[in-house]
């Protein structure tokens, strides 16, 4: 059997609020100072947005690993693991949540690798590769 090799294009922030957006950047420094209500909220917002883009993604065969690429917004110095380890976590949870693996857990996900891929002002982003092993 031939492993698959899926890619997820996710965001680095995202916007909340009805009159006046505003930008919650996915950082773990952000993470740990948000306040319980504006977290939950931004988890939610963002399970829907990436939910969308996994509705034509097929149910995974586990085990899988996941490997983050970060294209950030200009040249400012930043550490992976500040943006990936969010964007990990807020995706694995949107995974399990729309049964594209049974849980997030080590059983089921045993590798994630975070990699810089250069600036991108137009469209700072980060890519996933999801491999089945």
């Amino acid at each position: 059997m031939t492993s698959r090799i899926l890619y997820v294009s996710l965001p680095l922030y995202i916007e909340t609020g009805v009159r006046k957006k505003k930008k919650h950047y996915l950082t773990l420094n952000n993470y740990r100072n948000w306040q319980f209500r504006v977290s939950n909220n931004i988890k939610k917002v963002y399970t829907a947005q990436v939910g969308k883009l996994l509705k034509d993604i097929p149910n995974l065969s586990t085990p899988i690993s996941l490997s983050y690429t970060i294209y950030y917004m200009n040249r400012r110095k930043f550490d992976l693991d500040n943006y990936g380890a969010v964007a990990s976590k807020f995706f694995q949870d949107t995974l399990v949540t729309f049964n594209k693996i049974p849980d997030d857990d080590y059983d089921n996900v045993v590798e994630v690798v975070f990699k810089f891929g250069g600036i991108d002002k137009e469209n700072p982003r980060i890519e996933c590769s999801i491999k089945e092993i």
